[in-house]
């Protein structure tokens, strides 16, 4: 398990990896112990600019790119 990112939202320590799409076998391993929050099977096409979301917060939902420079 991988340490969970500060949250820009709520300031708690609970950032994990967003999946999108339909989550294959370890991805679906990861959400059921938490160590990434499912954000559902819809996919953008054409796919957004850099960088998209890709973080989600498990304590307020809040979500983000892990890549852009946090606001704190």
């Amino acid at each position: 398990m991988t340490r969970p990112l500060l949250c820009p939202g709520c300031g708690e320590r609970e950032g994990v990896r967003l999946v999108l799409g339909y989550p294959n076998a370890q991805a679906r391993a990861e959400v059921e112990r938490g160590d990434a929050v499912w954000g559902g099977c819809f996919m953008p096409y054409p796919p957004p600019p850099r960088p998209w979301v890709d973080t989600a917060c498990r304590a307020c939902g809040a979500q983000w790119s892990s890549e852009a420079k946090p606001s704190r």
